[in-house]
């Protein structure tokens, strides 16, 4: 027996030593071609510089036996990896139209190729445009560069306009007019702008480059359908009157992401009847539900999608989701607190009658919490989203209701027994899915908020 286990460990140790000579003389061609930085460098001098940050963050991702066998230290591996598969990414590359949907341009020598490159690879997939408005680029720089962008667009296309602090802090306004000028000559088929500040410059107290962008926004030709705000801060509040109403009737979609101080007041400077999706992610806003409940716009009536991450204020939650009455969708991040349970199920006025899907980001912490979800009974409500604040209370959940869990299991406190009622309710009352931490990143569910 001893003899057989030598023999087997011999034809290891052998086989091992075999396969990294193999290894190393694999190698020794390739050491070569590493000396030539013409070698390396002619298959990714075309491609553009975020396709090549794909494909050397596919290189580095080398096996740890492959390492341990060939006894090659790590900083070696990564460019003869890098060459082995820079050729077959290359062709993978220039051939894959999904990775060529996003153009990024921040100067003026540079927006001529790559649009060029992007748009005869991307096929008939959406264009997703980039601009960072910085020194080098001027008002007729972004007027030549929208004419251009006319002439063979397929399918819509979105503009994503970045707002750098450093041209912001010494000339605000000529970032403003480059802007307006992305407003006001966008090809036809353009369907979605975003508006991003850098983080040094979101604190602003200029409410005059605030009035600028709603009314570059309300006089867009063609209209807008899509609108992402991302990174403002208002630090002053502004008083709601007739005048100062921005009109938007095809907008269908608006998106604040990460923005603070006065913003969701932009909810009531607004007047979008044609919106269908509105989605908050503002951690830093003040409270302003005081306000909303005296003015509540009546375009939040036509809701079907309400996504709120993010919202600090439950007074604010519940003053938006009070005249969303008219929503089928709703995604919140906050504490199933009582008042929303009763707000939700009250019959006094119909709030949320019309509600089809609920998805709750915040975690379930106790029996206490899950008796508030439960409490939630609507009568179009049929798709629940929920997530467990720890894998003890998730098994307890999913346990709940069969009968062999509940025989083999010691007796039961009057809390854990309402909490498996409470959960059996749910489950044979809603198609519930059981949320993951990836599921539940705001990331994620800002890129999920898309209408079909």
């Amino acid at each position: 027996m001893l003899t057989n286990i030598y023999s087997i460990g011999l034809v290891f140790v052998k086989y091992t030593a075999v396969l990294s000579q193999s290894l190393s003389r694999s190698l020794l061609p390739v050491r070569f071609l590493i000396a030539d930085p013409m070698q390396v460098n002619s298959p990714f001098d075309i491609l553009p510089n975020e396709i090549i940050t794909y494909i050397l963050s596919l290189a580095i991702r080398t096996s740890n036996v492959e390492q341990l066998l060939s006894g090659i230290d790590r900083k070696v591996v990564f460019p003869f990896t890098a060459l082995a598969v820079c050729t077959y990414w290359r062709d993978t590359a220039l051939s894959t139209p999904a990775m060529w949907t996003t153009a990024v341009i921040a100067t003026e020598s540079s927006w001529i190729p790559c649009l060029r490159a992007h748009m005869e690879r991307r096929g008939n997939l959406p264009l997703h445009i980039d601009a960072y408005i910085t020194r080098q680029i001027d008002s007729a720089f972004i007027q030549t560069m929208m004419r251009n962008l006319t002439a063979g667009l397929g399918r819509p296309m979105t503009v994503r306009v970045i707002l750098p602090h450093e041209q912001a802090l010494h000339q605000p306004y000529f970032s403003i007019r480059c802007l307006l000028w992305i407003l006001n000559y966008h090809p036809p088929r353009v369907a979605s702008i975003e508006i991003a500040w850098d983080d040094v410059w979101r604190r602003t107290t200029d409410n005059n480059l605030v009035n600028k962008i709603l009314s570059g926004i309300s006089f867009a030709h063609p209209p807008l359908r899509s609108i992402t705000i991302t990174g403002l801060y208002i630090l002053t509040p502004q008083n709601p009157s007739a005048d100062a109403i921005y009109h938007l009737p095809l907008l269908e979609e608006l998106r604040l992401k990460e923005c603070g101080g006065y913003t969701l007041q932009l909810i009531q400077s607004i007047n979008a009847p044609s919106l269908r999706l509105l989605a908050i992610d503002c951690s830093e806003t003040i409270l302003v539900s005081r306000v909303l409940t005296l003015v509540a716009p009546t375009y939040l009536q036509s809701l079907v999608h309400l996504i709120l991450i993010n919202t600090p204020s439950l007074g604010d939650a519940l003053c938006i989701i009070e005249a969303s009455i008219g929503i089928t969708h709703l995604v919140l991040d906050c504490s199933i607190h009582p008042t929303i349970q009763e707000r939700l199920c009250a019959r006094s006025y119909p709030v949320c009658r019309e509600l089809e899907s609920l998805t709750l980001l915040s975690p379930v912490v106790d029996q206490k919490t899950l008796e508030h979800v439960a409490g939630i009974r609507l009568p179009a409500l049929r798709h629940l989203g929920l997530r467990f604040s720890d894998h003890v209370l998730e098994a307890r959940f999913n346990a709940a209701g069969h009968s062999e869990a509940s025989q083999s299991a010691p007796a039961k406190s009057k809390t854990e027994v309402k909490f498996d009622e409470d959960a059996v309710w749910l489950k044979e009352n809603l198609h519930v899915k059981l949320l993951s931490e990836r599921e539940v990143h705001p990331d994620r569910i800002w890129r999920m908020s898309q209408l079909s």
